[in-house]
């Protein structure tokens, strides 16, 4: 072979590497805005507030090691995707302004009136109280949930994750998750940070109002996530 056809046949090749190289760059490119739009659609806005309790203690407003921890597992998985994160804290006496659009509120019905109020109206999962604990009532099965860390006293815990409305205002809805106890939102974040999961329940529950329970285990000292699940999930009308 003479070295013109060399050159030829090199020249193609670069050709056909340059059109491979062109098309895997917007495959990808594609790929990750298509990530971008569904996660930004599940959480309901490219820009979110990330609502979690601050408590007194001592004389001193602190926040809880579970709801830093979701705080931050939040926001990272949010930036990641290119949404835009404030985080923002609930008052000890449970007040915050509920706005129910781009909001997702890491806080259960007993730190919050607002939230037990926007909780109510899930006709599916509520949290329950049984003795002098709190469970997560399955109001279809008619089963309830209870922590594990009220039993045997594992490290593991049960959480709701729900897309609720803001109480008499049915048009804003908001992400709202909360634990029995505090690891339990740390727990549920965990599992909703996720690309899979949060695809999976957008292709379920698109645009509608829904509610599951999440369960997991976790890790002490500092506090850390081993394992999350969905124990049950269903949507609802609002």
């Amino acid at each position: 072979m003479d070295v013109d056809a060399i050159a030829w046949w090199l020249d193609w090749v670069v050709r056909l590497v340059n059109v491979a190289t062109l098309g895997v760059g917007l495959v990808t490119f594609a790929t990750v805005a298509h990530h971008r739009r569904v996660v930004r659609r599940f959480f309901g806005s490219r820009s979110i507030e990330v609502w979690v309790p601050a408590r007194r203690l001592s004389g001193r407003v602190a926040v809880d090691e579970a709801d830093l921890l979701a705080l931050q597992t939040l926001t990272a998985f949010l930036t990641r995707y290119r949404v835009k994160v404030r985080n923002r804290f609930i008052a000890p006496d449970g007040t915050f302004p509920l706005s129910g659009d781009g909001q997702v509120v890491v806080c259960g019905p007993k730190s919050s009136q607002i939230i037990a109020r926007a909780m109510a109206s899930d006709p599916s999962i509520c949290f329950a109280q049984d003795g002098d604990s709190w469970v997560l009532q399955d109001v279809q099965e008619g089963r309830s949930h209870p922590s594990p860390m009220d039993g045997d006293q594992t490290d593991a815990d049960m959480a709701y994750i729900g897309r609720v409305h803001r109480a008499g205002r049915p048009d804003q809805r908001f992400l709202a998750v909360a634990g029995l106890h505090a690891p339990g939102s740390a727990v549920a974040v965990d599992h909703l940070c996720d690309y899979r999961v949060v695809r999976e329940l957008d292709r379920l529950y698109r645009g509608s109002a829904f509610s599951a329970i999440v369960t997991g285990e976790f890790r002490r000292d500092p506090l850390q996530v081993l394992t999350s699940e969905i124990v049950v999930s269903r949507s609802w009308a609002a």
